[in-house]
């Protein structure tokens, strides 16, 4: 039977758990070894166990600054500083949990999250606060926690083109639920729709592991996890990840939406309208199969679809019916 992979919120859980039961005065050597088993399992347990060790750091920080759940001292008895004071911390560790669980920000100044959405159509640029640079494509919603500590970015939906500011100290994540991307500063792109994810590299290295695939031990299995260097890409779907190399010219194209055009190079017409349709509220429709087989190749303008109707209807003889906002295609030939 194949076990069940935990999800990005029970990880995250578990790695509070761990921290806080490491603080503990009786933390024995069996402990220890079954942490280090725990955190070699994966680089998500890796990278949960480093972010929540900061936010411990952080309990102790606050702590320190502001005397929270500190025992007055008096002149009949020592202060109980340590029980106390792990009070404090073992607080801050339940909290962290608890918005984990929940998915939101509970505790102010830990996991403080804002979201970007960008309606059909349209584009959004965002400085974060370390500097990086994020430009969202139409129909994208991503949720950012960049503080001090720790640099994680949520693609739910939609396409991304990130310019990371190095930190060697703290790596940036990009979580799209099927797959977490890492990096330290480097230009890619990500891209997360029809149940899988495209990881595009302009500049430095990425390295992209797949949620749910082998785990650690096994990381060098190119189908579970691979590091992208300069103009490589990657497809991530059903626990896989499969790499491929391109050209400057080709991921140039591929990026660019982020000048408001679209390259098709001998794409079918079926896969052409998908990419129209998704920064347009006017969606294109393929009538018959032949139709949705045509080979399309230019460069157009991603939100004039209907010269881009109007061309199919001129250069391939395509019928080109209007019906509110959709644009039905029909009766190409492909010439085969």
């Amino acid at each position: 039977m194949t076990a069940r992979v935990s999800t990005h919120e029970e990880i995250e859980a578990r790695a509070a758990s761990w921290v806080a039961r490491r603080d503990a005065t009786d933390w024995t050597d069996a402990e220890q070894r079954d942490l280090d088993a725990w955190i070699e399992e994966s680089t998500a347990h890796r990278v949960a166990y480093l972010r929540m060790s900061r936010t411990w750091e952080l309990a102790d920080a606050l702590s320190t600054r502001t005397g929270a759940l500190r025992p007055v001292a008096t002149a009949s008895a020592p202060r109980p500083v340590l029980p106390r004071f792990r009070q404090w911390k073992w607080a801050a560790a339940a909290a962290v949990v608890l918005s984990v669980a929940i998915g939101a920000a509970t505790v102010p100044g830990l996991l403080f999250t804002k979201d970007y959405v960008t309606a059909v159509g349209r584009q959004q640029e965002v400085t974060l606060s370390d500097g990086s640079h994020v430009q969202m494509n139409t129909d994208t919603r991503l949720r950012t926690s960049v503080l001090a500590w720790r640099r994680t970015v949520w693609l739910d939906r939609g396409e991304a083109y990130f310019e990371v500011a190095h930190d060697a100290e703290h790596p940036f994540v990009v979580d799209t639920g099927a797959s977490r991307i890492t990096v330290l500063g480097t230009k890619f792109a990500v891209r997360r729709e029809d149940g899988q994810v495209v990881v595009t590299v302009v500049d430095g290295s990425v390295r992209v592991d797949a949620v749910g695939g082998r785990p650690a031990a096994e990381a060098s299995v190119p189908d579970s996890s691979a590091v992208l260097m300069a103009y490589d890409s990657a497809v991530v779907a059903a626990n896989h990840v499969v790499r491929r190399a391109q050209t400057a010219a080709q991921v140039g194209d591929e990026l660019s939406w982020r000048i408001g055009q679209v390259v098709f190079d001998h794409m079918t017409l079926e896969d052409a309208a998908r990419v129209f349709n998704r920064s347009n509220v006017r969606q294109l429709v393929i009538a018959d199969a032949e139709t949705a087989r045509i080979r399309i190749g230019g460069r157009f303008e991603v939100t004039n679809v209907d010269g881009f109707a109007r061309l199919l209807q001129v250069g391939f003889g395509v019928q080109v019916r209007r019906e509110g906002d959709r644009i039905i295609l029909s009766g190409g030939r492909t010439g085969s």
